[in-house]
Parts: C-alpha cells; structure tokens; sequence
C-alpha cells in the first residue's frame, strides 16, 4: 500500500465521519469519479467504515480512527492477494490446457459435509446510502444522521425527502434540470421521497439518478439495480423510470423494478397500471403481473407480487426461484462473493421464505435443507457445491 493509498483511505474516513475540509472533500470527489474502478472501491471502504462504526460506538474518535484505518489497509491487503491468488489460478489453467491439448471430466466424488468457517464477520445490510448533488458533492446517508444537505436553487435533502423551501411543485420547462444521485452500496439500503411526494426503496448495489425538481410535462428518473415506487399521482404529469433496457410509465401506482445488468430487467406490478416499452414493443401490466425482459424478446407472467417485493418487508421471498438469482440476492445484501463448484448448480429451483435480517448461516442452513447443496463460507467468499 503506497502512501497516496493511505492518503486516500484517510479521506474516505474523514468523509464518513463528517470531519473533511472542504479542501479534501474537493479532493476525494475528483478522485471517486475519476474511474469506476475508483468509485468502486469507494463503495467498499464505505462499507468498511459503517460496519466498523457501529462495532465501535464506545470508542473515542481517535481510537476508532485508528482502528478503521487498519482493518481497511488489512482488507485492502486481503483484496489484493485475492486477485493475485486468482491470476496465479489462471494462469495455470492456460499452461494445462496449452501443454496438455485435451479436455477431460473428473468423476463425481462424494464430498464430505463442509464446515462453514468465516475469518471474518458476515453480517445482514443496513439502511445506508450516499446522496451526490449536481454539483458532484457527496454526503453520507445513514439511519440516525440529522441530514440537512444544500442541493441548489433553495432545495434541500431533508429527514430523508427531497425539499423544495420555495414552495414550487414543478419548474419551468425553459429552466435546465439538475440531477442528484442517491446510490446504495451492497450491504446496504435505503428509502426517501422525491419532491413530488413519490416514495422510492432502494435495494443493495442500486442507483437512481432523479430531479432535484420535476419539469415540464413528465417526471423522470433513471435506475441501476432494484427499487420499489409509490407513486404520486398526477394526471397531467406520468412518472417515468429509465433502466438499461425498458422504460416504465405511470400515472400513479405501487410497482417495482429489477434491473441490475447482469440478470433479467423484472417489472412486477402491485397496483394501478403501468406501461411497459422495450425497444418497438409496449405493453400495459395490470396488479399481479411482471414483464420479464429477455435478450431480445421479452414475456408477460402472473406472480405472486410478493415473491418480488418482500425485500421492502424485512424478508427475502422466492418462488420457484433459481439458486443463481436467490444467491445474487444473498451476495449484494451480505456482501459477499459466491463460487459454483458446479455451474449446473445456478439452474436448480427454490421457494421459501427467508428473514432479512437473519444470521447468514441460518439463511444458508435453510436453503441446504430444501436442496441437495452445501455451502462453505469463507472470508467473504461463499462456495456452492453438491452434497
């Protein structure tokens, strides 16, 4: 770790602990989006420094300093052999097949009961966020923070809502829309309402880039990974959601969006209607149903609503569900990484109820019971093999 890494992991502290100059604050937000790469492992030592606060509630300000900064430099280190131990791993498998020049399958071994061992404490997501103004400063989010943050042109971010102290509901269509960003890292959460009185969930490793005013004839925002709506209604203006593949219209209604960028875009509908573009294609969902978007098509199903919106609940639901889609689940909200030994493994099906905020190896202990699967958890590294 060279010195402009340890400068850089002292500002992220100062940052999250609300002691940062204006100076440094400057700083670090040049350098977070400078590359993704960076915001990246911004998100990470984020996280770092909240489960490490709330370990250390009775710690004077100094102390607790100090013990972030060496459990960051340690998992900074521990990141770092991890990578290294993976290309060592790849490297040696391009020499075995080069060398060789033949493929062969192992047979199947029984594999004896895997004993769940962690070095480190895996713990459940908490409410926790990080809101970027248009200006491109950042302030932490948290559950108890007294926020009261500036955003421009008399708006403020208040108790978790967007407030416009002007008393303007919607500004002029010639005035230029200024866009903040609220964004949720894995092993987090979040709720808060925009300035139309829309109630918006975010769900671990999720951004939505919104207004900090509405204007014109619509209100639109724009989503990476999942949240859940409830929608102000307005006749005359339609609330809009933007994903990487769909756009979903409605007046006024209670629905969610699932679009991370490496599953299946999900509009699932609770209640209202809402109209659903993909490309050419347009269609009206009514309560009960969930426009699935495939590669290049998409379908049109009846679920069971909660099944995809229990997250909001404090629960985990899954309804015939793949171990590939309830295990992404596990890993952005305990913030961990699975491996399949097998990869025939993801297409295997689960329905059950599991509580959010459970102890992961009671979650883990759970699914084994229903599935011929085991799981060792190791470091922050889960891996799936058949029993």
């Amino acid at each position: 770790m060279n010195r402009n890494d340890e400068h850089i992991i002292d500002l992220i502290i100062a940052f999250f602990l609300g002691q940062i100059s204006l100076d440094d604050k400057k700083e670090l937000e040049v350098w977070v989006t400078s590359s993704d790469g960076n915001h990246k492992t911004f998100t990470r030592l984020l996280r770092i420094c909240q489960r490490l606060y709330c370990a250390e509630l009775n710690d004077d300000a100094e102390q607790m300093c100090r013990r972030m900064r060496e459990a960051m430099r340690v998992n900074t280190r521990l990141l770092i052999r991890r990578r290294l131990r993976r290309l060592v791993s790849y490297a040696a498998m391009v020499i075995l097949v080069v060398g060789v020049g033949i493929f062969y399958y192992l047979r199947d071994i029984p594999q004896k009961q895997t004993q769940k061992v962690s070095t480190v404490n895996v713990v459940p997501g908490e409410r926790f966020a990080v809101l970027q103004m248009p200006s491109g400063e950042m302030t932490v989010l948290n559950e108890g923070a007294d926020n009261n943050v500036e955003m421009g042109k008399g708006v403020v971010f208040r108790k978790d809502s967007v407030c416009d102290l002007n008393g303007v509901e919607r500004l002029p269509e010639t005035e230029e829309i200024q866009y903040s960003l609220i964004w949720v890292p894995r092993g987090g959460e979040y709720n808060f309402t925009l300035s139309d009185g829309t109630n918006v969930w975010l769900n671990a490793d999720s951004k939505l880039k919104f207004p900090v005013a509405f204007s014109g004839d619509t209100r639109e925002v724009y989503l990476e990974g999942e949240a859940y709506f409830e929608v102000t209604k307005d006749s005359l203006a339609p609330f809009i959601v933007k994903t990487h593949t769909t756009t979903t219209r409605v007046l006024g209604t209670s629905f969610s969006i699932k679009a991370y960028e490496d599953e299946e875009v999900r509009t699932t509908l609770v209640e209202g209607k809402v109209e659903v573009k993909m490309g050419e294609h347009q269609t009206m969902l009514k309560p009960g149903q969930q426009f699935v978007s495939l590669k290049d098509d998409f379908v049109i199903r009846n679920v069971d609503v909660m099944a995809y919106t229990s997250w909001r609940y404090d629960r985990f639901a899954f309804d015939d569900e793949t171990l590939d889609v309830l295990l992404k689940q596990l890993e952005r909200w305990y913030n961990i990484q699975v491996t399949f030994e097998n990869p025939v493994l993801k297409s295997l099906r689960f329905t059950g109820n599991i509580p959010k905020y459970e102890d992961i190896q009671k979650v883990l202990q759970l699914i084994e019971l229903t599935t011929n699967i085991t799981f060792e958890l190791k470091d922050r590294v889960l891996i799936v093999r058949e029993e």
